[in-house]
């Protein structure tokens, strides 16, 4: 991400961040952050009731990892169901450039798993000199 990404993202709500937040993942999937945590917001959460553990890309897709204090089981099911979109969405869009159609390989020395569209995917390839 970049700083400008960051601070975006951590502006829909900071208490949600109380670590500054960090996000191990490229720019393409900013967009899909974004709209994640305006849902998360828009259904209910808050600086209250959650906090964001971990945001990471792992097997090729998005981990999203919060801890939830609340006793409303509908709210708990919303958010958790918002997020499991998300990670699901993340499967089909580049995480280099947002862009796709996307295909999750691996390209890296031991294989490690990206979603990549065949441009960010070739130019990775090209950088690590290996076959894409």
């Amino acid at each position: 991400m970049t700083e400008d990404q960051h601070e975006a993202l951590v502006a829909v709500e900071p208490g949600w961040f109380p670590n500054g937040g960090y996000f191990a993942c490229g720019e393409g999937w900013f967009e899909l952050l974004l709209g994640l945590l305006q849902s998360l917001k828009a259904a209910g959460a808050s600086a209250e009731n959650m906090k964001v553990v971990q945001v990471k890309e792992k097997f090729g897709t998005l981990r999203f990892y919060v801890s939830l204090e609340t006793e409303d089981d509908a709210l708990r099911d919303r958010l958790y169901g918002i997020i499991a979109k998300a990670e699901a969405a993340s499967e089909s869009i580049c995480e280099d450039c947002g862009g796709g159609p996307t295909e999750r390989k691996g390209t890296k020395p031991r294989s490690w798993i990206r979603v990549l569209c065949a441009e960010c995917r070739a130019a990775e390839a090209k950088a690590l000199g290996i076959a894409p």
